[in-house]
């Protein structure tokens, strides 16, 4: 997995200095060369976390987690990683106020997902605390 995320940082580091020189010449061309590496990086970046994901399922059966805990968290850090990488794209084609909005509206949904979340640790912190 390290030697993908090196090779990830020399791809991004190599377009990076491709959109630059390519900016000077054809914006849009530059633009979508940029969103291209963003994607791809993100894919990998997923492949970097799949042995994560074996762990919290592996995780979850162990603690019989209930109510699909660990798939709320999930979808939350997916939302997150998700958000920031558009308002990125954003930022960088020139909508920094879109990006600045995207961001709020993922966080405003990140915060609506983990209510049952909440609700669960408030549920266990009574039980606890009401056998004292």
């Amino acid at each position: 997995m390290t030697a993908l995320f090196w090779k990830l940082c020399g791809g991004a580091l190599i377009t990076g200095v491709l959109v630059l020189m390519l900016m000077k010449q054809d914006r849009d061309l530059a633009l979508i060369l940029g969103m291209a590496a963003c994607v791809m990086t993100a894919a990998a970046g997923l492949a970097i976390l799949e042995p994560v994901l074996e762990f919290l399922q592996k995780l979850e059966t162990m603690g019989d987690l209930h109510n699909g805990v660990l798939g709320i968290l999930l979808k939350i850090t997916g939302i997150g990683l998700t958000g920031e990488l558009s308002s990125a794209i954003l930022t960088d084609s020139g909508n920094a106020s879109l990006a600045k909005g995207l961001r709020m509206a993922a966080t405003a949904l990140m915060l609506n997902l983990s209510l049952p979340v909440l609700e669960i640790l408030l549920d266990l912190m009574e039980s606890v605390l009401g056998g004292l």
